[in-house]
């Protein structure tokens, strides 16, 4: 289940709404296709942690571009 969950997640960060895409090939994966169904419970509430998700992605690119450049900003400076 973990190396599935690993596989699928790692190219679904930058898609929008990718988390019913990944959460279905998770659970055909691990054999719980009857409970296909019950993703619309889990869907209603999705969109909303969807935004959250995407915030926290946002936010990571704007910080890590930020450092790199401070960085380069001092490397700059130096020379």
């Amino acid at each position: 289940i973990v190396f599935v969950s690993i596989l699928v997640a790692v190219g679904a960060a930058p898609i929008p709404n990718a988390g019913p895409v990944t959460m279905m090939i998770v659970i055909n994966a691990i054999g719980l296709g009857p409970f296909f169904p019950y993703v619309a419970y889990l869907l209603s509430v999705d969109w909303l942690l969807d935004r959250f998700r995407t915030v926290v992605n946002v936010m990571g690119d704007v910080y890590g571009a930020g450092i790199i450049a401070a960085l380069e900003a001092q490397k700059l400076a130096s020379v």
